[in-house]
């Protein structure tokens, strides 16, 4: 194939990718309720303070953290749950907003949106880091292992 319609085609599925985003972004009833039409529709159907009570619980019962530890812990625990605030945040301000106007505003949004959650995430791993810093070989590997088993458990 040459260059020029390599070139071609990227764009053509660059601009689909980017009309897709922008339909999910502006398609749909804005009924409040988190579905697909609603702006980052799955992301702001529920809370997830629940899950991160029993994250926290789970995560340090199996830790077993030692007293020296437990800055770094607490530390984490509440980047995710600033995390967390903001994007909930984030949520109730694309409620507001309501539909965009066009593909521009939409992927606009969509854009402050991914750039946030990107802050918020750098802002986690520090934390996780830091903590990851003081845990020990043993705890090193059980804190890798519940994280892999949750990955799986999203929804």
């Amino acid at each position: 194939m040459k260059t020029s319609n390599k070139i071609i085609l990227t764009s053509a599925f660059a601009l689909g990718l980017a009309g897709a985003a922008a339909g999910a972004f502006a398609d749909g009833n804005n009924d409040g309720n988190g579905g697909a039409g609603e702006p980052f529709g799955h992301m702001c159907k529920h809370s997830d303070s629940t899950k991160i009570d029993m994250m926290e619980v789970y995560m340090q019962s199996r830790l077993e953290l030692t007293q020296e530890q437990m800055p770094a812990w607490d530390a984490t625990v509440e980047a995710v749950r600033d995390a967390m605030a903001a994007k909930q945040a984030a949520c109730d301000e694309a409620k507001e907003e309501g539909k965009p106007e066009n593909a521009l505003e939409a992927l606009d949004r969509a854009e402050a949106h991914m750039s946030a959650g990107l802050e918020q995430v750098r802002t986690i791993r520090a934390a996780v880091g830091n903590l990851y810093d003081v845990l020990d070989a043993e705890q090193k590997a059980t804190f890798d292992s519940i994280l892999k088993d949750m990955r799986h458990m999203r929804g």
